[in-house]
């Protein structure tokens, strides 16, 4: 089955070594794994966040969190909610799911118009 029906060589592509080689579509293994938590923008050194044009805040891709540096705030695009970020604060509220988590506090949503 593996070979040509013409000449009779093998077809690349069909040998259990180039299967297992990590050649050909990637799994779902390789997906990158998103992140529950943004890092915290001001100590990012990775550059996880982007310039997003249209709003004009930072976006974390890993996260699905935005960042407006002039409210400092956190916007979870999946949660539709706003947070603030507080190095110091170490309250059982702050602590939802992860460890990350203990440094963001759910906020009210700005009143200046600047948000999404």
């Amino acid at each position: 089955m593996g070979r040509c029906e013409r000449c009779g060589l093998r077809r690349p592509g069909n040998s259990q070594r180039n299967r297992d080689s990590g050649s050909g579509p990637p799994s779902k293994k390789n997906k990158i794994q998103k992140r529950e938590w943004p890092p915290c923008f001001q100590n990012d050194t990775q550059g996880a966040f982007v310039l997003d044009p249209q709003t004009g805040l930072f976006y974390d891709t890993s996260s699905d969190f935005f960042y407006n540096p002039r409210t400092k705030l956190y916007f979870s695009n999946k949660r539709k909610v706003y947070y603030e970020y507080n190095e110091k604060e170490t309250d059982k509220e702050s602590r939802l799911t992860s460890e990350a988590s203990v440094h963001f506090k759910q906020v009210e949503k700005p009143d200046d118009g600047d948000s999404l």
